[in-house]
């Protein structure tokens, strides 16, 4: 019995060491094996499919990820999930190198594309207009910054040399599509979204609608796509993708996108005439998608069915058209023709060149800081030489996806995405969960290519690149940490009611992010208003005294600071600090001639802009320069005749200078941009009236001096006479016609300053 346990020990023990041939055991013979691989073979993590997961997870939480505690609730979190991402990713990929002992990579000249896309953005950025907003972004626009479009080409990198389970990528996006598009479902029916509260019926994870109506596209063609080409019956693999198309095209459906509808149909259409889809064991998905699609069709476009379930009209987000994003963009290159003006700076380039057909729409007050499409975007921001690369990047691209040696029917489907993803994105604009696809979609298509490789057994070569990415990430942390700090202050101080902790934190969020425009803007509007509510208290104290003069003291340091140093061809810093100065008027000296100067600075950033016009007159009219008063509000109503507020200030500057008649006729005009109901209509009757009595009088005096045959009097010295007695009018209001910020009390007179 002892002799079989022997023998049976001594057969497990081989056993085990053909196996594992490089185990440490001491056995009968002295031979040694290395025990360390025991850990290795027993413990062995799978870097590489951790680094898929990750990317997998990105694509998937890319549509529905936001954070509710900054203040830019999506373009900030979207682009840094990607650098996050991005980081991570790499930093993984070189400590499995570190732990393998080998470095392996594609050979550099795998990676072109990349580097012709980050040679355009590293030259726009090099000779940017303002070098921090394109290599860093800032508020509401991180996403067209050099750190966005580096850690893309870091993602492509990484995916080009770890195997990523394709089908099971392209799941996780679509699926995070179309959980974004269900909770747009909710919003629009339900005006209302579990855990984030009311919503508008356009409300987008996304962030902007047409964004995700391409994201819609995408889905929906690469759904059919791979529903026509299943090498076998899968029904759960049929089920899903017909979840996704039916989503995604009732959706679409709603928000009536006609661009979007034609581009699927069509596209459908090819592939169907084409036999490159084959929906004969996929058949029976289609009759449960087309009755969803023409009950949804049924119930919102039926006036009927739309009043039972209380469905209102989708309202589109605003988007900058194809025209005026053509106009933008050539005159921006007619300046600055090579580089460009620099990653994210398109909406100086917008304020510059804003064409004056804006004026006639809902959207005269919008500033745009993205064109209808990235062709435009390049072309402004990056110039013929940034615009070229971006071409060739996109041609090596879509001509690189067409030679991967795949095989089975859906073997053009990553060349199909990557054409998609490009239609989209030039019809749509620009969409970070897109980009992030389509990187990772290249770095695939460089996986599958038959190239070179580069292989590097050195501990101290890996080391270093490995120390590489640990500096990246540290960096992208200390970067991350102190927008975040301000985003996150600054939301709060916007949700507090208490002036004083407002003020506190929005001073806090300067702190952690000193060259952020929007902070410095707001900490500025705060300063005053609380300057204000000091200096109306009855009896205000030395102290109170004091704290007023130190607050206005500041207020006016840092416009100059926001104007002369952070972004000085930001038009919304020039027109901050010509309220600041109006807000001084009378109180500081040379308030009115700094105002003045303010605004003429900003009118230069963007000259056809009515409202700015106003502000300027509104400045010369206090002044008593009724002449130059007269010229500006008359170039407000040149570019935007309906501007109600623009017609009652240039009638009273008129009929100060002495025009009475023409102010007459402006009242009139403003009388017919308000409703007739309206407490505006009502005193624009009242002030009609008291114009027409002064012309009557003005002509009376005149009948008199004519007959008594006495030398006459200029009329516009009756008229200032008679203007004396006159009552100060309140300013115009008309939420219903036009934007409640269109029309607000600018001047002392004839319009009254605002209550705090």
């Amino acid at each position: 019995m002892r002799d079989l346990f022997v023998t049976l020990c001594h057969i497990a023990m081989h056993c085990s060491v053909v196996q594992n041939d490089n185990m440490d055991f001491n056995n009968s013979n002295n031979q040694t094996v290395n025990t360390n691989s025991i850990l290795q073979t027993e413990k062995f993590v799978d870097i590489h499919g951790i680094i898929e997961n990750l990317l997998s997870g990105m694509v998937f939480l890319l549509p529905i990820f936001f954070l509710p505690f900054t203040a830019d609730a999506f373009s900030l979190n979207k682009a840094y999930l990607v650098m996050l991402t991005a980081v991570l990713s790499l930093l993984l990929f070189f400590v499995d190198a570190f732990r393998k002992k080998k470095l392996q990579i594609r050979s550099l000249s795998s990676y072109l594309p990349f580097f012709i896309i980050l040679l355009g953005a590293l030259i726009s950025t090099y000779f940017s207009t303002n070098r921090r907003i394109s290599m860093f972004g800032y508020f509401g626009n991180y996403e067209s910054s050099f750190i966005f479009i580096f850690s893309l080409a870091l993602i492509g990198f990484v995916s080009s040399n770890v195997k990523i389970n394709f089908s099971k990528f392209i799941k996780f996006f679509f699926s995070g599509v179309s959980l974004s598009v269900l909770l747009s479902l909710v919003a629009f029916y339900l005006r209302f979204i579990p855990g984030l509260g009311q919503t508008g019926n356009s409300f987008s994870l996304v962030g902007s609608n047409h964004l995700l109506v391409g994201l819609e596209v995408v889905v929906i063609l690469g759904s059919f796509y791979k529903l026509g080409n299943l090498a076998v019956k899968d029904l759960k693999s049929s089920l899903l993708f017909g979840f996704f198309i039916s989503i995604c095209t009732i959706h679409l459906l709603i928000v009536g996108n006609i661009l979007a509808l034609a581009l699927t149909f069509i596209t459908i259409f090819y592939l169907f005439i084409t036999s490159k889809v084959d929906f004969a064991k996929t058949r029976n998905v289609f009759m449960p998608i087309a009755v969803m699609v023409i009950f949804v069709t049924f119930v919102n476009y039926f006036n009927v069915t739309r009043e039972v379930f209380g469905i209102q009209p989708f309202q589109e987000a605003q988007r900058l058209p194809l025209t005026e994003s053509w106009l933008v963009s050539i005159q921006s290159v007619r300046d600055f023709p090579f580089t460009g003006t620099g990653l994210g700076t398109f909406i100086t380039d917008f304020t510059r060149y804003r064409p004056a057909s804006l004026n006639v729409g809902d959207a005269w007050e919008s500033r745009f800081a993205f064109p209808y499409n990235d062709v435009f975007l390049w072309l402004a921001t990056a110039g013929l030489v940034g615009l070229t690369l971006y071409i060739l990047f996109w041609v090596l691209v879509i001509k690189d996806s067409f030679k991967i040696l795949r095989e089975g029917k859906d073997k053009y489907f990553i060349s199909f995405i990557v054409v998609i993803t490009f239609i989209s994105l030039m019809f749509f604009g620009n969409s970070v969960p897109l980009y992030a696809l389509l990187f990772i979609l290249v770095g695939v298509v460089i996986n599958h290519k038959e190239s070179s490789f580069i292989t590097s057994y050195s501990l101290g070569s890996i080391g270093a690149a490995s120390f590489i990415a640990f500096v990246l990430t540290s960096v992208f942390g200390y970067q991350a940490y102190g927008v975040y700090a301000g985003q996150a202050k600054f939301l709060q101080s916007l949700a507090t009611n208490n002036v004083s902790e407002r003020y506190q934190l929005q001073s806090a969020a300067i702190m952690a992010d000193k060259t952020e425009s929007v902070y410095m803007r707001s900490f500025i509007d705060t300063s005053l208003f609380v300057a204000r509510s000091i200096s109306q208290n009855e009896k205000p104290t030395e102290t109170d005294m004091s704290d007023v003069q130190q607050l206005v003291s500041n207020s006016v340091e840092n416009a100059r600071l926001l104007t002369e140093v952070i972004n000085p061809l930001d038009v919304s810093n020039w027109e901050m600090r010509g309220q600041v100065y109006d807000a001084l008027s009378g109180v500081a000296e040379n308030a009115d001639q700094f105002a003045t100067s303010a605004y003429t600075n900003a009118i230069n950033l963007e000259s056809t802009n009515p409202r700015l016009w106003l502000r300027l007159g509104s400045v010369y009219y206090r002044q008593k320069d009724y002449a130059s008063a007269v010229q500006s509000f008359s170039r407000s109503v040149q570019l935007k005749a309906d501007y109600a507020n623009a017609q009652y200030n240039l009638a009273f500057a008129l009929r100060d200078y002495g025009d009475l008649s023409n102010a007459l006729i402006r009242l009139q005009i403003a009388k017919r941009l308000v409703s007739a109901e309206s407490e505006d209509g009502k005193r624009l009757d009242q002030d009609i009236a008291e114009m027409e009595k002064l012309i009557e009088q003005a002509k009376a005096n005149s009948k008199i001096q004519e007959n008594e045959q006495v030398s006459s009097v200029p009329v516009v010295e009756t008229v200032e006479e008679s203007k004396v007695e006159e009552v100060v009018s309140e300013p115009l209001t008309n939420p219903g016609e036009q934007d409640v910020n269109q029309i607000e009390p600018i001047v002392d007179a004839p319009l009254a300053n605002p209550p705090e």
